[in-house]
């Protein structure tokens, strides 16, 4: 009966200011935007007194954030890459669907606060080799983030929080190696790593 009765739509009202441009001779491309959504009669699952979930309107809130990301040609050969991304949330009304009470204090929800990636590629010169050489490194940071928390239960973020973790990763690829008879043949070959810091992280908290 409880999943019968239904959820209503929730709404969002979202505004964002932003900037797309190339300098330099155009070897500079940046993308910025800074940007803020609203959320009324916002659906979550929750918890039923009986065991299970079901979707609710509780209530409302507000997220805010900044993203970011560039490429610059340094060199004919070079390109350096980087993005940036951060998010601020708050809940603005929570209401217990099965007591009627305001709980907006005891829930909070955990957003990435500073996630980025830097990537450089680099294409060799002609080394005699059949084919084009290239390499590309990147190192990427996730900032820890969890689902809504329930903050009167003891140790909620060990169980509901994943903690923040950072890659780096390689590849080296010859490509464009003639095969076959046709002039369109071609083939690659790539070595790569993911992970060669081999930095132990979650990628999920259950």
């Amino acid at each position: 009966a409880a999943f019968s009765a239904g959820f209503a739509p929730e709404e969002m009202e979202s505004y964002e200011l932003g900037l797309k441009g190339e300098f330099m001779d155009r070897r500079l491309r940046l993308n910025v935007a800074i940007f803020r959504s609203e959320f009324t009669d916002e659906q979550k699952s929750v918890a039923l007194p009986s065991g299970g979930w079901k979707t609710e309107n509780v209530g409302s809130s507000t997220y805010e954030g900044l993203e970011f990301d560039a490429a610059f040609a340094a060199t004919e050969n070079l390109l350096i890459t980087a993005s940036y991304a951060t998010l601020d949330h708050q809940y603005d009304l929570w209401i217990d669907p099965t007591s009627g009470a305001d709980v907006t204090a005891l829930r909070r929800l955990v957003t990435p606060k500073g996630d980025y990636t830097i990537s450089a590629n680099y294409r060799f010169p002609d080394f005699g080799l059949p084919g084009a050489l290239a390499a590309n490194i990147d190192y990427s940071h996730r900032s820890r983030t969890g689902t809504p928390l329930n903050l009167t239960v003891p140790d909620v973020e060990i169980m509901s929080v994943t903690p923040a973790f950072s890659l780096l990763n390689a590849r080296l690829t010859l490509s464009e190696i003639p095969f076959g008879n046709s002039d369109h043949g071609r083939f690659s070959i790539a070595l790569w790593g993911k992970n060669l810091t081999d930095e132990t992280y979650n990628i999920g908290v259950f």
